[in-house]
């Protein structure tokens, strides 16, 4: 994972961000800057449920600081609109509704706060063979 392009319009030294569902792999460590995590479950839950994954070492997994599941984003964080941003890599495609998320996201952004995300590129996934949906993207409904 290349930071550098995730990170190009977020100064993680002075703001204050959230990523989402870092696992053993942020891309904002603690050390870099005020990062909070936040997952769909405790740490300790986290590192039983991928106890015999060997993709994921529950040792290294980070401290999850908000667990998200059956309460808003605004709700689980404080009911606050602190963060200046907010990011998560390959998470996304695990998102059953896309736009209700990014509100959610986007419900917690101080002003001129920004999200920033790593989508999975269909070309260097297993799904890469699979047909396309028969939705359009960009095309326009004629009047």
């Amino acid at each position: 994972m290349d930071r550098t392009k995730i990170l190009t319009l977020i100064d993680v030294e002075k703001g204050r961000g959230l990523e989402i569902g870092p696992l053993m792999r942020p891309i904002v460590t603690k050390d870099m800057g005020r990062v909070e995590y936040i997952d769909r479950a405790t740490t300790e839950e986290l590192r039983r449920w991928y106890s015999n994954n060997d993709q994921v070492d529950p040792a290294g997994l980070v401290e999850v600081d908000h667990v998200w599941g059956s309460q808003t984003l605004f709700d689980c964080v404080g009911r606050q609109r602190v963060y200046d941003y907010v990011v998560a890599s390959h998470v996304i495609e695990h998102v059953p509704d896309l736009l209700g998320w990014l509100q959610e996201i986007a419900s917690v952004l101080a002003d001129g706060g920004i999200g920033s995300f790593v989508v999975p590129d269909k070309r260097y996934t297993f799904v890469y063979c699979t047909r396309i949906s028969g939705h359009k993207v960009g095309v326009k409904r004629p009047a």
